[in-house]
């Protein structure tokens, strides 16, 4: 979170240093499911850690199986995706989506096909929205539609398939999201899909979001065209 959305989203992320002011002799642990050696260095520099003990583990989840399906290939992604969930029975599953449109769209449209599904997005107030999560918590929503902002502190092991319906920004959000499948170990699913015209409209907003932010902050299309060649090239 310091280093994704420090530099614009949450700017105040990027201060947390400050408290090393008053608790100077206070030890800091930071924690993260991925972040690459550029981000560990980002947030190490930001929380003005000392000569810090940096430990890690493998990023291998054997038992996450990683698919990437072509929209451009697809007579229809919605029929796609229902189909895919009913193969699968009644699993859990976590669909990201761009856009809170195409997650209230998503969610209706899976409902009309008979799978238990719900949508969640910062456009829903916060008791639908504790709603919504407490359903799918106790499982009696099988499948919740969301934007990425979901999932964060969230820990529900049985999850069978995490699902991208648009093309996500970068490889270590797509880990870190995809991660969230699989926690008790068992067989789970990556499914992206994955389009030219998504591809357009991401390139677009990153593209925005580079004009805006300051020289030396880090270029977000560079990081997008690693998460295009995994796509391009697992056909």
């Amino acid at each position: 979170c310091i280093s994704s959305w420090g530099h614009d989203f949450r700017p105040s992320y990027r201060q947390l240093s400050t408290l090393r002011d008053s608790l100077s002799d206070v030890p800091v642990l930071a924690l993260t499911a991925t972040a690459a050696p550029k981000v560990q260095k980002d947030v190490m520099e930001s929380l003005s850690l000392r000569n810090p003990l940096v430990l890690k583990s493998s990023f291998n989840r054997p038992n996450i199986f990683y698919e990437v399906r072509y929209k451009d290939l697809i007579d229809n992604a919605y029929t796609d995706l229902c189909n895919l969930l009913k193969s699968c029975g009644n699993i859990c599953a976590i669909i990201y989506c761009l856009e809170r449109t195409t997650c209230d769209d998503l969610s209706v449209h899976l409902s009309s096909t008979g799978i238990s599904s719900a949508a969640y997005h910062a456009g829903l107030n916060s008791k639908l929205r504790s709603s919504v999560l407490d359903d799918w918590l106790s499982s009696k929503k099988q499948v919740i539609v969301a934007t990425v902002a979901f999932g964060m502190g969230i820990d529900k092991k049985d999850v069978r398939m995490v699902c991208h319906f648009n093309v996500p920004k970068t490889m270590e959000s797509f880990y870190q999201e995809s991660g969230r499948a699989g926690r008790d170990q068992l067989p789970s699913r990556s499914v992206l899909y994955y389009g030219v015209e998504d591809r357009k409209k991401m390139e677009f907003l990153l593209r925005n979001s580079e004009n805006k932010k300051s020289p030396s902050s880090k270029k977000p299309t560079s990081d997008f065209e690693q998460m295009v060649t995994y796509c391009e090239g697992s056909g």
